[in-house]
């Protein structure tokens, strides 16, 4: 497993080395609709998007299946009452329903995928271990299906 966030300027340089990769793990956070990146650029939630499109549309990664981490979900049910989600992702008119506004972005990072890979979306609170535990239960279970397919075994 190989963490590859961080500034804007360095990801063109790593994602050739993936090539072979059968998974990908993209996570983001819900409750950073409302923040600028670091580099004061771009809203994340907004970089977010460009880096998945990029990602799931890339030749390197046409044989991957992506794992979406929406995380933060406590953070974004305790924001979203407060700051609305309207103001950062204007085509959303949910108002502060957090089922919706979770669809909603979801609905999102899936248009972004025109090449069609398999993705396997999760809401996650890394705070909460049970959470956690269940959704690395289902990632495991994804990466080896993969795996096993790819082998030609399944």
């Amino acid at each position: 497993m190989f963490y590859v966030g961080g500034q804007q300027s360095e990801r063109k340089k790593w994602t050739h080395c993936f090539e072979s990769v059968t998974s990908i793990i993209f996570c983001t956070a819900l409750s950073e609709y409302d923040q600028v990146l670091l580099e004061k650029t771009r809203n994340r939630m907004a970089e977010s998007l460009v880096l998945f499109e990029s990602i799931v549309n890339s030749w390197w990664f046409l044989r991957a299946s992506i794992i979406l981490f929406l995380n933060k979900i406590d953070l974004f049910k305790k924001k979203l009452p407060r700051v609305a989600l309207e103001r950062y992702l204007p085509g959303y008119m949910g108002g502060a329903d957090i089922n919706k506004a979770a669809k909603y972005i979801l609905w999102k990072f899936m248009q972004a995928n025109w090449a069609r890979l398999s993705i396997y979306p999760h809401l996650t609170q890394v705070t909460d271990t049970s959470n956690i535990r269940v959704v690395f239960a289902a990632v495991k279970e994804t990466i080896l299906q993969n795996a096993l397919k790819d082998s030609s075994i399944l």
